[in-house]
Parts: C-alpha cells; structure tokens; sequence
C-alpha cells in the first residue's frame, strides 16, 4: 500500500498519521461532510479525488470514508463513468455497496437517490484533467479523447500530442 486517501469532515487522526509515516505511506485528507449535498463543492471534491485514484504512481491506495457508502460509493460511481460503464452497471455497484447494511430502505427513498446520484455523476460540467501517468486499467493505458459524462483536460505537464498514448 502506497496511499491513503481520506474523504472525511474531520482530518486523519495522530495514530493514523503515524501509520503511514510508519510504512511510508502518503496520506491525503479531502474534506467531504457527512451528508453533503450533491452539489459543485461535493463534485469538486471528487473529482480531486479522483485525479488520485486513477494516478499510477499513487498505487496501490486504499480509499476510506465515514461509513464506506456514500462518499466513497459516489467516487466510484464517477470512475466507473469514466471507464465507460453504463449507468445501469454503475448504479448497480453502487446499490449492491450502499444497501448492504440497510436493507429496510424504502423503495421510493430509493428511487429518489438513484435519480440525483444518476443526473450527479452524469451532469459533470467539470473540467477534468487526466494525470499523464495512468494505470493499465483505465482505458487499457491509453489517454483517450473523451468520455461522455465528463470534459477531459490533460494534464498541463504533457508538452506534446505523442504524452497522450501510453506505452
């Protein structure tokens, strides 16, 4: 493990920052508030984290949240979005996780949640730029032109068109 990445109200705490120290690990912390709105700030946010998870040289890294539900359901919703999964598939990940524990969830509730979090991670006006070092299982390597929920940018370092394929 190379990598902690924590998406929490509150910053790590004295003994896991010791850990990573420990083992030599980074550690970054995003503040993401419990129940936050599905709004710019939140989406933001993720996306950030984002540009970490599908960074190569961040890996292996182990993503944490509160719960493990929402907020680090909501970032792999938007990476599976951007590996090109339907929104079917993506939801269906995304439900299998959230609902673990909670099965007693109305169906409306339900319902309602799944059509915010589908226009949320299919509504990104966002800019998002794409590390020039990314992992083999993301678009096999290869930095690709777009992808239909997001805007890519890449990353500004890139100085010509050949950065753009990975080989």
């Amino acid at each position: 493990l190379k990598y902690v990445l924590l998406l929490s109200p509150e910053p790590p705490i004295n003994d896991l920052i010791d850990f990573t120290a420990n083992y030599n690990m980074t550690i970054t912390h995003i503040q993401i508030l419990q129940n936050q709105p599905l709004d710019k700030s939140l989406l933001t946010n993720l996306l950030l984290a984002l540009q970490i998870l599908i960074n190569k040289d961040n890996l292996p890294l182990y993503v944490c949240c509160l719960d493990g539900r929402r907020t680090t359901g909501l970032l792999i919703a938007i990476l599976r979005r951007l590996q090109g999964w339907s929104i079917l598939s993506t939801m269906t990940e995304y439900w299998s996780y959230a609902l673990s524990d909670r099965p007693s969830l109305l169906v409306q509730d339900i319902e309602k949640q799944t059509k915010d979090i589908e226009k949320f991670v299919n509504d990104i006006t966002i800019d998002f730029i794409i590390p020039i070092n990314i992992p083999k299982w993301l678009w096999n390597g290869d930095r690709i032109a777009n992808v239909s929920c997001l805007k890519l940018k890449y990353d500004p370092n890139s100085s010509n068109s050949s950065d753009l394929i990975e080989t």
